[in-house]
């Protein structure tokens, strides 16, 4: 009876450290160093459960197929997120809730990231690395050199020709998808279409 006491103790104990591995797992290396002696870090909080979009495949219509997509991502989003974002508001931690991929960007310590790894509807946590770009660099010709030609791969898909008929651009939108622009940085808020010289409104662009 003793061995079999003892041996349930074994087992046990390698089951109980199987599971402290497994949800520590979840968060990428770094964060635990970010974390570490009370220092606070972004991260994304990536769910288990994301959306199933296979129901796009059986539509036509264009429209019909994006509003397809939108409502099933953020009805998986609002259903899966809601346990995370009470634990988060109860807590008083910033956060930011995402729907293209059911994710949560939170900016919390060691305790709120123990205690979102902990959760089965978690699957990883990531480090919001902050990127730093070099300053532009101002690469025009010296004075006295001419363009000649354009590249080769400019030049392989005719674009030449089609600014020798007048188009070189104009009237394009570039859209782009990321958690944020410097939309105000001088380098895009001349080309920025939210921007009237004066004021900016940010619906839609």
């Amino acid at each position: 009876m003793k061995k079999l006491v003892l041996l349930f103790l074994i087992l046990n104990f390698y089951s109980l450290q199987a599971q402290d591995a497994s949800w520590r797992d979840k968060a990428e290396p770094q964060l635990w160093e970010r974390t570490a002696d009370g220092r606070m870090a972004p991260f994304f909080i990536i769910l288990a459960e994301q959306a199933n979009l296979d129901g796009a495949y059986a539509l036509r219509d264009k429209p019909a197929k994006g509003a397809f997509v939108f409502q099933a991502l953020r009805a998986r989003a609002e259903a899966t997120q809601e346990n995370l974002a009470a634990l988060l508001k109860e807590r008083g931690v910033e956060y930011r809730p995402y729907y293209l991929v059911n994710a949560i960007r939170v900016v919390g310590g060691r305790q709120i990231l123990e205690a979102v790894a902990r959760k089965p509807e978690v699957r990883k946590l990531i480090y919001d690395a902050p990127v730093q770009y070099p300053a532009p660099v101002d690469s025009r010709p010296d004075e006295g050199l001419e363009w000649r030609a354009a590249e080769w791969g400019v030049a392989k898909i005719n674009a030449d020709d089609v600014w020798a008929l007048g188009y070189s651009g104009q009237g394009i939108i570039v859209g782009g998808q990321d958690t944020g622009y410097d939309w105000d940085h001088p380098a895009l808020i001349g080309q920025y279409r939210g921007w009237n010289g004066s004021s900016a409104s940010h619906d839609y662009n």
